[in-house]
């Protein structure tokens, strides 16, 4: 019959079915005293135990267990410090001792958790402080994980500055993704990284600047900055700029029209639903100029309204069009009208 001290025993069978009948038990009934004989599993040859070995760890490792698993932290393999890194949180006054030690760590993962678990875990006003001693880091990957946390607190110029001056791009990016800065308190910054070589920090820093931009009717700037943009990245353009009114796109969607840039226009048209936005689509859908894929597109956006404005026009310059997808769109529209 299983028991607790059966099951504890059966943990160092030579046989494999009854170690893992014995696992099973233990964590059925909750054995957290089993704990320390999980250890040996850590390193098995079989994924299985070794599993379950962490599974242990994460249930039931507290402050109780402070020094089991600094004894772990002594053999200072890579894959021990890694995975308690990975279970700081179970653990309430003792924490703090393990941070100083897992700093230490050669493997940038481990010193990424390990402030991934400060950041999550530390009040307002420790925050900047924090931060500058996580841009430190020798490994950009620690200093990115760091400002991915920018949302969640207000930097201090010092900071800020600090992110900027960093040498990998990839850092100020993220800081870019994760960061408001204010158009007119950070002008020079923002100046300054619209004039970077790396194409997606000018992206992010137009999107800071878009109002200084449309104001400024800096819209062939604004049109490159899209044409040299992914397909996620135009949508996020397209998305700010509808954070706009109409009358602050006019300029904008002139030059655009004027220049024939029949994808950014679309984009425009498709993503608000405001009057002035339903007019441009019928504008374009009308146009024999702009390339057949974005007519369609747009005419499917027009279909709801087929009975509320008058699409005569659009259905007969369709169906008179050479080109066959054309066609059958006006026929679609006219089969819709009541």
């Amino acid at each position: 019959m299983a028991s607790k001290s059966t099951e504890l025993k059966n943990l160092n069978s030579r046989d494999e079915a009854t170690r893992r009948k014995a696992v099973r038990w233990l964590f059925e009934n909750d054995v957290k005293e089993s704990l320390p004989s999980f250890i040996s599993f850590l390193s098995d040859d079989d994924i299985w135990f070794r599993e379950r070995a962490k599974m242990a760890f994460k249930k039931w490792t507290t402050d109780e267990y402070f020094e089991l698993i600094d004894t772990l932290l002594e053999d200072k393999t890579s894959s021990n410090e890694y995975f308690i890194s990975t279970i700081l949180s179970n653990f309430s006054l003792k924490s703090e001792d393990l941070v100083v030690k897992l700093l230490k760590s050669d493997n940038h993962l481990v010193r990424s958790n390990v402030r991934l678990f400060q950041l999550s875990n530390s009040q307002e006003k420790e925050f900047n402080g924090l931060m500058l001693e996580i841009l430190k880091d020798p490994d950009y990957r620690v200093r990115k994980t760091g400002v991915g946390f920018l949302k969640m607190f207000e930097p201090n110029d010092s900071l800020i500055a600090k992110i900027f001056s960093d040498s990998h791009s990839l850092v100020k990016l993220n800081a870019l993704e994760n960061l408001n800065l204010d158009p007119i308190k950070h002008e020079k910054l923002i100046q300054k990284l619209r004039n970077s070589e790396d194409f997606k920090i000018r992206f992010y820093a137009t999107i800071f600047d878009l109002k200084e931009l449309l104001g400024d009717n800096k819209n062939s700037f604004i049109s490159e900055i899209f044409s040299y943009s992914d397909i996620s990245e135009k949508r996020i353009l397209v998305s700010e700029l509808m954070n706009f009114n109409w009358n602050d796109l006019s300029h904008l969607i002139t030059y655009l029209s004027e220049q024939n840039k029949w994808e950014f226009l679309s984009m425009i048209a498709k993503k608000s639903s405001t009057e002035d936005a339903i007019k441009l689509r019928y504008e374009l859908a009308i146009n024999n100029e702009v390339p057949t894929n974005h007519r369609i597109k747009l005419i499917d956006k027009l279909k709801s309204r087929v009975n509320r404005m008058d699409l005569s026009k659009l259905i007969e310059n369709l169906e008179e069009s050479n080109e066959e997808r054309l066609i059958q769109a006006g026929e679609q529209l006219r089969g819709l009208q009541e």
